[in-house]
Formats: C-alpha cells, structure tokens, sequence
C-alpha cells in the first residue's frame, strides 16, 4: 500500500500557500503562517524557531515539506537586507536542515529573480545573476541545497496571477485601480512568463506525489511586458 503523503506547508497563508493546502485537503496537512492568521494554521515565525523543536518531534509523519514562507516585497528586501534574510536565508537555511534530518523532503519556491533581467528566455541550465536583494537571498538557498545528498527539489516561479480576487493578485490589484480611477503604473522594458496560480499548485502537487526531484522552473507560455500584462485583466472581474 503507498505511504499516506502528511504535508508540512511553511507560509500557508501566502498566496501560493493558501491555495496549495486548499488544493492538498483533504488530506493530512499542517500549514504555518507569520502574521496573516488563517482558520487552522499553525503560528511559526522560521527566522525565531525552529522546525526540529515545534514539527519535527518523534513520529511526526511527515514526507514532504513546501517551503513557501518569505518576505517577498522587493522594496523591503533592498531597504532592510538584513531583517528579511533573517527569514528568507539564516531561517531557510535552518529549516531545511532540520527537514533533511528528520529524513522529509523539502521543496522550495524560489524565483526567476535568481536571473538578472536581461532580454531572452532562460532555462534550468542557464547560470544565475541576481541583482535583486531578494534573487540573492533566493540563489543562497538554492546553493545550499543543491549540495544535498538527500530528496530535494528546488521550483523557481514566475510571476504568479490568478483568476480570482486576492490582494496579492496583481490583477486584482489593477482591477481595484481602475474601479477607482487609479494611475497604474508599469514599466514597458520588463518581460514577464506570467503564471496562474492553478498551474503552480498543480507542479508542486504533482512533485509531492510522484517524489520528484531536481531544479524545476515554472513559468507560463507566454511572454508578455508588465505593461502587456493588462491584456490578462480586460477579461477578469473580482468575483
């Protein structure tokens, strides 16, 4: 009979998160969250704690582990390196570890930030470049895992949207910005992959199931400007 897969999610409440832990029940799963409370999530701040002391006890059961947590606002992660590192790297760093010791298998989300922006589409085989505070707290996590011997697989997502509403949905943040005769603003040189949400929590279920490993990109089919990237909206409304 095949193991019951028990899921840890780390940043259940992000947007990614959320929706994979709806997608994951009903079967067995624990999701953590920061500061964004959610009915059934369990608090951990991963820059303070450690997994090894709160999850990973004697016969905790669990396989697989998302590392989903971060701080992702770019801004911060440039005007305050040094608090969000203590998250997205020293408290990354720890976690993983202490997955890898309790013998579960991490996958983490990291980010197409890893690359330096130039024209052009890249590839798992291409080498990184950050130039972004938050690529290079993401690509320092990726190095440390890569040199694992154990079970591990590393996801890099674009920029992820979404057909519903949700305030980290940057269509519904345009949205919003039109009903009220807001000025969007977008630079017109970025190129972007866009993907949906429903797509991304697909991969990482498919990964979690079938045990797959290595460095994965996730992106969509499509390459579009930021400013290009309104065309996705004209057909979207908050429900």
């Amino acid at each position: 009979m095949k193991e019951l897969q028990r899921l840890l999610v780390l940043g259940g409440s992000g947007f990614v998160g959320s929706w994979l832990v709806r997608k994951w029940r009903p079967r067995p799963v624990t999701a953590t969250y920061c500061r964004r409370r959610f009915p059934g999530g369990v608090r951990f701040d991963v820059s303070m704690e450690r997994l090894a002391d709160r999850f990973l006890l004697r016969g905790h059961g669990f396989t697989h582990a998302v590392l989903a947590h971060g701080v992702t606002n770019l801004d911060k992660c440039a005007l305050m390196p040094d608090e969000s590192a203590a998250t997205n790297v020293s408290g990354t760093l720890r976690a993983v570890d202490d997955l890898v010791d309790a013998g579960v298998h991490p996958i983490f989300l990291s980010s197409d930030a890893v690359f330096d922006g130039r024209p052009g589409m890249r590839t798992e085989k291409d080498s990184p470049n950050p130039v972004l505070a938050y690529g290079r707290d993401k690509l320092t996590v990726e190095r440390h895992i890569e040199k694992l011997d154990s079970p591990r697989t590393i996801l890099r997502l674009t920029k992820v949207i979404a057909g519903i509403s949700d305030n980290r949905n940057i269509l519904s943040q345009w949205i919003a910005s039109v009903e009220n005769g807001l000025l969007i603003r977008c630079a017109t040189d970025q190129l972007l992959t866009p993907v949906d949400l429903e797509h991304v929590t697909r991969a990482i279920v498919f990964v979690i199931e079938n045990s797959v490993t290595g460095l994965f990109q996730i992106a969509g089919s499509e390459v579009v400007s930021r400013y290009g990237c309104k065309n996705f909206s004209t057909t979207y409304r908050n429900p």
